[in-house]
């Protein structure tokens, strides 16, 4: 009884090779009726291009029968009665209980995992393709950005240099109207030089990382903010509480660096306040820098981060509106985040996340 209602196919093949019983489950996997398939040889089951061969499997297997797969790591097919090919996984069994020799076979349907499994191997052939167009996309890409921004400073150092020499010619003799236009000569080719700097930094990340090292984030803070040369009225505090940690201190100087810089190039006033603290999170660190400047409006908090992208004029404010897609993109390559709080009424605060030690070491398969 629990032979016919078995779920899975199961057929009982004497040393002859004959099947001498199959449950209602086999009979519907192969289409066969039951006095249609008992006293056939098992081989009617099987592609017909392995029927002979099988034969000397079978009778090799009768000589010593054990509880096993049938051709492990291969292939299996079964043969419907219509002809029709299907994936099969069969495992053997001596019938210990009979004296008979005779053998149960167990026959599982896997067409659909193994179409499954076809379906996957297309889907990671494709993706192996695509990420091998991405990666020449990207190593093209950053070869551009490369020699871009080298072989267009040298003309802008000349054009800038050529600015120099007609003023110096002019001297007194410049009117106001051409010493104006020739400063802004000036000024436009120097923000086009740092727009080819940046460019190439934004290229650049990822390649190279620096070195780990211990550094102690108040000093660090002070020293960038003192390297920036803000105006007079401008000040810097800290929380006591920063940390002093080992880590990436290229990519991470290069994210405060920026912060401080829009922070002071972006406000709107003579005096203004930075204030920078931070606080442990489960795999690394939150780090806030605030500021009391104008403020950045709900509309424009995801649009900052894309490249080229500024709020105000660049005549009004020097820039090359990678700033912070650099710093975008800094965080992403490290699975860090950053975000923006402000009601686009007054004062910023920009938060990011920062991995340990141990976290970016796994990053880098260290």
């Amino acid at each position: 009884m629990l032979f016919d209602t078995a779920l899975i196919a199961l057929l009982v093949v004497d040393k002859d090779g004959k099947i001498t019983t199959a449950n209602t489950e086999a009979l519907t996997l192969f289409g066969y009726q039951k006095d249609e398939l008992i006293g056939q040889k098992v081989e009617i089951l099987m592609p017909q291009q392995l029927q002979t061969q099988h034969t000397a499997h079978r009778e090799a297997y009768f000589l010593q029968p054990t509880k096993r797969k049938m051709g492990s790591g291969l292939d299996l097919f079964g043969r419907h009665r219509d002809g029709r090919l299907f994936a099969v996984d069969i495992s053997l069994a001596p019938l210990d209980h009979d004296n008979q020799g005779n053998i149960l076979v167990s026959i599982i349907d896997i067409s659909d995992i193994t179409e499954s499994r076809r379906r996957e191997a297309e889907y990671t052939l494709k993706l192996e393709k695509s990420n091998h167009e991405l990666e020449r996309s990207n190593q093209e890409l950053n070869n551009f950005a490369y020699v871009a921004s080298h072989d267009l400073k040298a003309p802008l150092r000349g054009i800038i240099q050529l600015a120099s020499w007609i003023a110096e010619d002019l001297q007194d003799n410049i009117d106001e109207d051409t010493s104006k236009h020739l400063n802004l000569m000036k000024n436009r080719a120097a923000r086009l030089e740092k727009l080819l700097d940046d460019l190439l930094a934004y290229s650049r990340i990822g390649r190279m990382h620096g070195e780990f090292k211990q550094i102690n984030i108040t000093a660090t803070l002070y020293n960038l903010f003192e390297l920036l040369a803000p105006p007079p009225g401008f000040t810097l505090t800290c929380d006591d509480n920063l940390p002093e940690i080992v880590t990436l201190s290229v990519p991470l100087e290069q994210i405060f660096r920026n912060l401080i810089n829009n922070a002071i190039k972006h406000h709107d006033r003579d005096q203004g306040h930075i204030h920078i603290h931070a606080k442990p999170t489960e795999n690394g660190y939150q780090f806030i820098i605030e500021d009391d400047g104008p403020g950045i409006p709900l509309d424009q908090h995801e649009r900052v981060f894309r490249i080229f992208q500024t709020l105000k004029p660049r005549d009004e404010v020097e820039g090359s509106g990678m700033g912070l897609a650099i710093i975008k993109k800094i965080l992403d390559y490290y699975n860090s985040n950053i975000m923006i709080e402000s009601d686009g009424q007054r004062g910023t605060r920009m938060i990011f996340t920062w991995p340990d030690e141990k976290t970016l070491r796994s990053l880098l398969d260290e």
